[in-house]
């Protein structure tokens, strides 16, 4: 039996012994009851000015995407702005410390030119862990359901210290209710933008904010800022001498996200096998998380790669002739991005207003993201790659701000939000 089936067959067997019935809707009915509730305790000392970095954790073998923008964006804001009106900064790590070597807070703080003495950390900030809590105060969190972490932190502050209540700073990176099916957690993540308490709003790009709009949740103040390239892989991107590409099509395969589609890919895989003839040419290497590799027919090959390093993801990134990253989300989703600005070749799906063909002449958006549509756009980019193998290196991105950082600009927008959202 292989490893995937026996894990599937594993929570199965779990969920008749907790529940009295198989549930396909299990897991995501207990995460809205699985919180983590923090004990506030009063620290008077601290007086001034804290911003409060709610984070899952700080080990940066474990910080790609979505958490590492959580942790490195705050830095910038502190950096560009916080700082210099006097705010100090601390990390509420509900996870256990990282070792000194693997702590991103340390690693990023430093890119960024902060004084040491100025961010703390505190750890392993399980149930019922103490967490002091002192009058100026500001809790920050990206997931919805850390906003529930933080409400009686912020409770206790005010009932404690009284004046207005402190606001909470969302920053918002995709519409979580949908990764849920219906359900108890989906309807709390959606109450969770909809919460009786003021709250300041940071979207990771403007699609996003313009969906969450649209979906009816108040959405002001708020500033949106543009999606940048993680460092480390923009150093990799910047290398000299990258090796040629190949007829590769890296894959961004994570079934256990179902946002991410795999089901839905691995079907396009399959039809693109049977029906290309040259797909035996072809590797497909899957990154993102460990699964069992999928039989393809004529001769092609699925190899599965599952979490890499950024190192590791940066050469797979080079060698790529093809990439294929589905989102079932307004967010634009930084695989494909990644994908696209490598230089390969990237068939990703349209959702809502977004639509990717903007951002790089290497995309390939289908609006229609059935099997069949899928496998075509595979077999189309697979030829325009046979017909010229570094097309995709030469092509342009169209959004210059990408490859550049954050413009301080924006970082100073949000700074300012934040400093007139507590006076």
């Amino acid at each position: 039996m292989q490893r995937q089936e026996l894990i599937r067959r594993i929570k199965r067997a779990g969920r008749l012994l907790l529940s009295g019935r198989e549930s396909r809707f299990y897991d995501d009915e207990l995460i809205g009851f699985d919180l983590k509730p923090l004990a506030p305790v009063a620290e008077r000392a601290q007086t001034g000015r804290r911003l409060n970095i709610l984070t899952t954790t700080l080990s940066e073998s474990a910080a790609f995407g979505g958490l590492a923008t959580l942790i490195d964006l705050p830095l910038q804001v502190f950096a560009n702005s916080l700082a210099q009106a006097g705010w100090r900064l601390r990390f509420i790590n509900l996870d256990t410390a990282p070792a000194a070597d693997d702590d991103i807070s340390l690693k990023y703080a430093n890119r960024h030119g902060i004084a040491p003495d100025l961010v703390s950390a505190q750890h392993g900030g399980g149930a019922g862990a103490p967490v002091p809590v002192g009058p100026g105060d500001v809790f920050l969190g990206s997931l919805w359901h850390s906003l529930h972490a933080a409400l009686p932190l912020m409770r206790f502050q005010h009932d404690t210290f009284g004046g207005n209540r402190m606001p909470y700073v969302s920053l918002v990176q995709d519409y979580e209710a949908g990764f849920h099916p219906w359900s108890s957690a989906f309807m709390l993540a959606r109450a969770s933008y909809d919460v009786d308490w003021p709250r300041v709003l940071i979207f990771n790009s403007r699609e996003l904010a313009d969906y969450y709009a649209a979906q009816g949740h108040v959405s002001e103040p708020a500033v949106a800022f543009k999606p940048v390239m993680n460092h480390a892989l923009l150093e990799g991107l910047r290398a000299d001498g990258p090796p040629p590409k190949e007829r590769r099509i890296l894959f961004y395969g994570r079934p256990e996200q179902r946002r991410n589609c795999f089901f839905l890919a691995r079907r396009a895989f399959e039809i693109w096998a049977e029906t290309y003839a040259d797909a035996g040419k072809w590797q497909v290497i899957s990154v993102g998380a460990e699964h069992d590799a999928f039989p393809l027919a004529n001769g092609a090959t699925c190899t599965v790669l599952g979490k890499l390093t950024l190192e590791q993801y940066s050469d797979e990134l080079h060698r790529a002739g093809v990439g294929m990253s589905l989102m079932a989300s307004p967010h634009p989703s930084y695989p494909p991005l990644e994908m696209a600005h490598f230089g390969a070749l990237t068939i990703t799906n349209s959702f809502d207003s977004k639509n990717l063909t903007g951002w790089h002449d290497n995309f390939t958006s289908v609006d229609v993201p059935d099997p069949e549509t899928l496998a075509a756009a595979l077999t189309d980019c697979c030829k325009r790659f046979a017909a010229d193998p570094e097309a995709g290196r030469r092509t342009k991105t169209n959004r210059p701000h990408y490859l550049a950082g954050h413009d301080d600009s924006t970082l100073t927008d949000i700074g300012a939000m934040i400093l007139k959202a507590v006076t």
